[in-house]
């Protein structure tokens, strides 16, 4: 007699909505930054022409972003829930919550991610201030400077603490464990053996390196990419990364996120200082 035990789901709906809509919530959490970085980006000083010479009115531009995005963010949430029940990776929290069995000590975990990531935005300040802006120059530190506190921190906060750590780490941390995991895997089990810890440290380690690279664009705007440009934003993303890596490797997806959102509270509040401190060391 067949069983009639439901087979489980290779996706959860539900929760993939749930992280799409989180995703989509910090593309327009940027929309405030963007609209008053991009005529500087694009045609810095001519913000009538940049205007003009769009293809279509800008509430158009951010909806096509906002559809094409949502498809883009889909896919890779779907990916990220489906290999990451094949590697041990994912949404804790999350998962049990929609099991109907929440974990005990959410607030603790999420307190202690969002101290780590205090933490970290701190080690960037001192890096920041003392390492790398007196070499690079003030422009971006003027840029920021230029931009208001909040929306700075609605785009850090929501973008980089939620959008960010659903492609980085929830995406691409999981699929280079299972890519990696394909070869480099406990020797128990075989061939369903989970990654070994050498694989996720590699996976974690590529997804910073990419991550860090994805940041070298907008740096690119601000001036010439010197190699101590080049080296403050793999440096600075890359401490980051490795810390959100770690915390959704170890502890799941909230808790990256968690760090991620609390690293942008110093990172932006205390950017003016950081800029004060370098022009008097360089």
């Amino acid at each position: 007699m067949p069983s009639s035990t439901p087979k489980p789901r290779a996706i959860d709906w539900p929760l993939l909505l749930i992280l799409l809509a989180g995703g989509l919530l910090g593309f327009l959490a940027t929309i405030p930054l963007v609209v008053q970085w991009l005529p500087r980006l694009v045609s810095p000083g001519a913000k009538a022409e940049f205007q003009k010479n769009l293809p279509m009115p800008l509430p158009a531009v951010f909806a096509l972003g906002f559809v094409q995005n949502a498809a883009i963010f889909g896919v890779a949430i779907a990916v990220g829930l489906v290999l990451g029940k094949k590697v041990g990776l994912g949404a804790p929290e999350l998962e049990a919550w929609r099991a109907g069995s929440p974990r005990p000590g959410l607030a603790r975990r999420l307190a202690l991610a969002a101290i780590i990531g205090l933490g970290t935005g701190l080690l960037l300040i001192v890096l920041d201030a003392f390492l790398f802006l007196p070499r690079t120059g003030l422009e971006l530190a003027k840029w920021m400077a230029d931009v208001p506190l909040w929306k700075r921190l609605l785009a850090g906060l929501v973008y980089g603490g939620i959008t960010e750590e659903l492609i980085c780490r929830f995406f691409l941390v999981t699929l280079l464990a299972w890519l990696l995991g394909k070869f480099w895997r406990t020797p128990s089990s075989q061939p369903d053996g989970q990654p070994t810890p050498g694989a996720i440290w590699t996976a974690i380690l590529i997804a910073t390196f990419l991550f860090a690279l994805g940041h070298l664009p907008l740096a690119a705007r601000l001036g010439e990419l010197t190699p101590w440009l080049v080296a403050r934003v793999l440096v600075l993303n890359g401490v980051a990364g490795t810390v959100y890596g770690y915390l959704y490797t170890r502890r799941g997806l909230e808790s990256a996120m968690a760090a991620h959102a609390a690293t942008h509270i110093p990172l932006q509040i205390l950017a003016g200082t950081a800029a004060s401190i370098a022009q008097s060391v360089s």
